[in-house]
């Protein structure tokens, strides 16, 4: 597979030169491009999407199965009863009612450290230390296969959980985290003048544990076939679905009843003139880069928008034909604009009229996700007794909120 995808993105690449050349001989010969050069240009990037889209998905399964792969290396050599032990998958006998147990924990703490860990380059004892401690209430009797799989798919939803940093506390009550307000400054002053005393000023966010949930009911012969990899199953349905909802509320979500969502409290970098209704312009995105008062969140900053955003971006270029915009040259790698990586997330709103649709930050120190408990899975027989359908309950209690404005700006549309 990874050969495959390897030809994908030199295919790719190679459509993109043929975008730039064309664009850059327009530019050369100052000049609008033709009818037959633009649809040609509109050829290339539509063969490029449908690229791009079958990249994203195999890249996906195979950075999931490579963090698989590291993790259980690191424990190969770790007796661990809690999985090798167990001859029935305890997930599938849930699923298919033969464990007696109406609900289980899926604690899914050790799977988020361990990808945490995995890509910032940690293997073996250093990945077991981080992640042998973390077990939670039943969730140390679940495989961490079911875990790693539910994350990955509550995870590949969300583009601001991936940036985003993620803790987990044991209980749901409300947790107090501290940020700074304002800074304290400091001047130069004459020999013998006192010390104008201008302290920094704290506030707090206050994250609580709002209530996700998602039922999935399957029917007796399904449950019932030995054939069917029912625990895949479950786990990629439950994860997209928590995952598309919880995703909606961290990029917009109201705060009230529901998580803050990241493109709803952050500060605006700027608005769009007149007539930039829509699509930012090559200096409304420098100008969002720059709009970080502090370089330090620079070094560690990505952009956040929707696919459609990105393939109108895409098209930019500047004055000598240039895009802005960096296809990856590696599979996995994410693509980059003004040098900075691009995160995808469905949630971030659509370019238009006073739209927040583009933010750029860094979104580990600005954003902060708090998971309460693990995720609870629970059964049920009676509910539709009448269909002969077994139905499945998952429930994720979470939060979010901005906890350093500075760190992340967003850029709003202006009027047509």
């Amino acid at each position: 597979m990874n050969e495959y995808i390897e030809q994908l993105v030199e295919a790719r690449n190679k459509a993109w030169h043929q975008a730039k050349d064309l664009m850059g001989l327009a530019t050369s010969e100052k000049r609008e491009l033709d009818s037959e050069e633009s649809a040609q240009l509109d050829r290339i990037f539509a063969d490029m999407d449908a690229k791009d889209a079958e990249i994203k998905g195999l890249s996906a399964r195979v950075q999931s199965a490579r963090e698989s792969d590291i993790a259980r290396e690191a424990f190969a050599d770790l007796v661990r009863p809690s999985e090798p032990a167990v001859s029935v998958d305890p997930v599938e006998a849930f699923l298919r009612g033969q464990s007696g147990a109406r609900s289980i924990d899926i604690d899914i703490r050790k799977a988020a450290a361990e990808k945490r860990a995995i890509r910032a380059g940690a293997t073996g004892r250093e990945l077991r230390d981080l992640t042998v401690g973390v077990a939670g209430a039943g969730g140390n009797t679940v495989p961490t296969s079911f875990e790693r799989a539910l994350y990955d798919f509550l995870e590949n939803v969300s583009g601001v959980r991936q940036v985003a940093t993620v803790i987990t506390t044991t209980g749901g009550e409300n947790l107090d985290l501290p940020l700074v307000a304002s800074h304290g400054t400091a001047a130069i002053v004459g020999e013998g003048t006192a010390l104008a005393e201008v302290d920094p000023s704290f506030a707090k966010i206050t994250l609580g544990a709002w209530k996700f949930g998602q039922l999935l009911q399957m029917s007796s012969e399904l449950v019932q076939d030995s054939g069917v990899d029912i625990v895949g199953f479950a786990a990629a349905d439950l994860g997209r679905a928590l995952g598309r909802a919880s995703g909606a509320a961290y990029a917009t979500g109201s705060g009230t009843n529901a998580p803050q969502g990241v493109m709803t409290s952050v500060g605006t970098a700027l608005t769009g003139g007149t007539g930039v209704a829509g699509v930012p312009s090559i200096q409304n995105l420098t100008d969002t880069v720059y709009s970080l008062g502090d370089p330090g969140y620079r070094q560690n900053a990505s952009w956040l928008m929707r696919d459609a955003t990105a393939g109108k971006i895409r098209n930019l270029t500047n004055t000598s034909g240039d895009f802005l915009w960096q296809p990856a040259v590696q599979a996995g790698q994410p693509d980059r604009l003004l040098g900075f990586p691009v995160v995808i997330d469905p949630f971030v709103a659509a370019t238009g009229t006073a739209a927040l649709s583009v933010a750029f930050g860094d979104f580990a120190a600005g954003y902060v996700i708090r998971d309460a408990g693990s995720i609870r899975l629970e059964t049920s027989n009676e509910f539709a007794f009448s269909q002969d359908l077994i139905t499945h309950r998952a429930i994720l209690r979470t939060d979010a909120d901005v906890r350093d404005q500075n760190a992340i700006k967003a850029f709003r549309g202006g009027t047509a």
